[in-house]
């Protein structure tokens, strides 16, 4: 990227490069958006951790079962991710471009775009769960037990696939405190879901999977009803 830029881009029109000296204003000014997205990275990271300690106190099977759906969800996600981190950018250009209406449009058009790449994948991995555990394994006990939460998986992905571009939306409109917020209530009732399904009344590992759907729609819910209605578009950067 760095011999790219040299060779590519204008260094002097950009300033690329040419440290004049610290400016402790500009500092704190990036440290006041992004010290929520660390922090709302640590505690969705920590509680994807969590989610694992409590199905490994399920026992051994829940947790190879997990490790398969977790591998393949992963997988799957790899489209729906790439247009969020687009999303963001395209709407923090557009606000900073001043066309601020035009902003919810964007993230409803991408969101649709990126369900209609992630439907085919949703309907292939429902319809061929056994395929897709044979990626991983071939021991037909364990494939058999990976089938329900293979199908919980790809229909949490298409789920995913929408309310994560709304999500990013929300963080790329700048206002990263609200999006960790929105983080830390979705996470409560996320983990309080998987804690009561996997140690207080334990369910079957896709009971516990579910927690994916409570995920998805809370943080899409509440981003999406935020972009309607909150007051993002008064807000300076």
């Amino acid at each position: 990227m760095v011999i790219f830029t040299v060779f590519k881009v204008d260094l002097k029109q950009y300033g690329l490069f040419q440290i004049r000296k610290f400016e402790l204003k500009t500092v704190l000014q990036i440290l006041e958006l992004s010290i929520f997205i660390m922090f709302q990275y640590f505690l969705s990271i920590s509680t994807w951790f969590m989610f694992f300690i409590f199905i490994e106190h399920m026992g051994e099977r829940p947790l190879a079962v997990s490790n398969i759906g977790r591998s393949l969800y992963i997988l799957l996600m790899i489209p729906a991710s790439a247009l969020a981190t687009t999303v963001n950018t395209l709407v923090s250009n557009l606000i900073g471009a001043g066309r601020k209406e035009e902003v919810v449009p964007l993230i409803n058009k991408v969101a649709f775009i990126s369900i209609i790449l992630v439907l085919p994948l949703m309907i292939f991995t429902l319809v061929f769960p056994e395929l897709m555990a044979r990626i991983y394994t071939d021991d037909q006990s364990l494939i058999q037990a990976s089938i329900s939460v293979i199908q919980i998986v790809s229909v949490a992905n298409l789920l995913f696939a929408g309310f994560f571009i709304v999500f990013n939306g929300v963080s790329g409109t700048g206002n990263t405190r609200t999006a960790f917020l929105m983080e830390v209530v979705t996470l409560l009732f996320y983990i309080s879901y998987v804690y009561y399904t996997s140690i207080i009344n334990p369910s079957s590992v896709a009971v516990v999977w579910m927690s994916e759907f409570v995920y998805w729609i809370l943080i899409g819910g509440l981003g999406y009803l935020y972009l309607i209605k909150g007051n993002w578009r008064k807000k300076e950067i």
